[in-house]
């Protein structure tokens, strides 16, 4: 019979449910050892703070800086976390960035074959291996290390570079890291399935180099910008239109479902960079918005921080290459193309759950798609997606089923 605290699951639990106070010394003895935690679900994974779409911009968030999320309020404030963990036994997260940890998730392969570049790898482990003595390096694992309830582990390191999460194309196959913007679930929570228990005490090595080097992030593209002025709106109108296309696409991304969430970013980031191309947002507004939307979901039934950064990247670089306008009359388009962006938009992300695999596909359709297109009634003619030497190196960055 299954455990009335499980998640849903219907087989019987592994383990015994925490208690309120034995998740309480867990979070401050992480707190002790430098560690900013905050709670987590009881027996899950997933922060209890509000999401920022539900934010009343009251009680922590009522300060200037707006929506405070999990990384904003993790802490090591011991009577912070004891009001936290006074009602229930809830799992404890501890945010990297603000920890300055850089923690490899090495995965279990389950059976699966491993791609050609590491042939004969069984998991996240054997993987690892291979990159250190390519490398001319000793396998890193004499440092904190954590067994995690599905037979994985975390390799805890000290980092004080602003390296991001990175997933399968940072390091390797069955490879997550996380960094700033992430978060692990510390050793001493518990899900039905077992317990993330300490396989190696003490406190976390220094990052090597090789790795470091290996996760450093590429330059950032250069989104196309269109030269035209700003909405002619002023003061509080214009605010207003712009905070609701941005709150709009940050609510689609985070209420988005597991097998959804792919073509949620894409579709956000695509119609955030046709606004952005139209230059009524800027890149960077846009770029903050759909990261802050999407890092609930970062490590969550295997959605990754590369697949999401990816994803969001080339959206906004499509998206930026067929503007739009508030001001239709102004820009030359008519109604009927600029509802023909949305179609288009809606069409590449509904092409994502049909492919399944990556956004090289799915820019693919799109292409041939607009052979089909008709000019808009000015005359207004967007430049050509990417090119197929484009869609070839895609294609080898999303080699994964999505």
């Amino acid at each position: 019979m299954s455990d009335q605290h499980t998640t849903g699951d219907p087989t019987e639990r592994r383990t015994s449910p925490a208690t309120r106070h034995q998740m309480l010394e867990v979070a401050l003895g992480a707190a002790r050892a430098g560690y900013h935690v905050f709670p987590l679900q009881v027996d899950g994974k997933k922060p209890i703070f509000h999401a920022k779409r539900t934010c009343k911009r009251s009680g922590p968030c009522s300060g200037p800086e707006g929506h405070l999320g999990w990384e904003q309020r993790a802490t090591i404030d011991p009577d912070q976390i004891r009001r936290w963990w006074s009602t229930k036994p809830y799992n404890v997260g501890i945010a990297c960035g603000p920890s300055k940890l850089l923690v490899i998730d090495l995965d279990e392969g389950h059976g699966a074959t491993a791609p050609e570049e590491f042939e004969g790898a069984r998991n996240g482990r054997d993987v690892l291996q291979m990159l250190a003595r390519r490398a001319g390096e000793p396998l890193p694992d004499q440092t904190l290390t954590v067994s995690t309830p599905s037979g994985g582990g975390h390799l805890y390191f000290r980092n004080d570079s602003a390296l991001r999460n990175s997933s399968q194309t940072g390091l390797g196959w069955k490879i997550d890291t996380r960094g700033e913007g992430g978060y692990i679930v510390a050793p001493g929570s518990v899900r039905p399935e077992g317990r993330y228990q300490f396989e190696r005490s003490g406190p976390p090595a220094e990052l090597p180099a090789w790795i470091g080097d290996m996760l450093a992030p590429p330059p950032e593209p250069e989104i196309a910008h269109v030269p035209r002025p700003r909405l002619e709106l002023s003061g509080n109108r214009q605010e207003r239109y712009v905070r609701s296309i941005l709150e709009g696409e940050a609510q689609r991304i985070e209420e988005a479902q597991p097998g959804g969430r792919h073509h949620a970013v894409l579709t956000a980031a695509l119609k955030l960079g046709n606004y952005v191309g139209g230059n009524v947002i800027s890149a960077e507004e846009a770029h903050a918005t759909l990261r802050s939307a999407v890092q609930m979901h970062i490590g969550v039934d295997d959605f990754s921080e590369s697949e999401a950064e990816q994803t969001i990247s080339d959206g906004l670089t499509y998206g930026a290459r067929r503007p739009r306008y508030a001001n239709r009359d102004r820009a030359g388009r008519t109604a009927a193309a600029d509802q023909e962006g949305d179609q288009l938009a809606h069409r590449a992300a509904t092409a994502v759950n049909r492919a399944g695999r990556g956004l090289a596909g799915d820019l693919e359709r799109l292409r041939t798609a607009r052979t089909d297109r008709h000019e808009p009634a000015s005359g207004h003619r967007p430049d050509e997606p990417p090119g197929r030497e484009r869609h070839h190196e895609q294609r080898q960055r999303h080699g994964i089923a999505h």
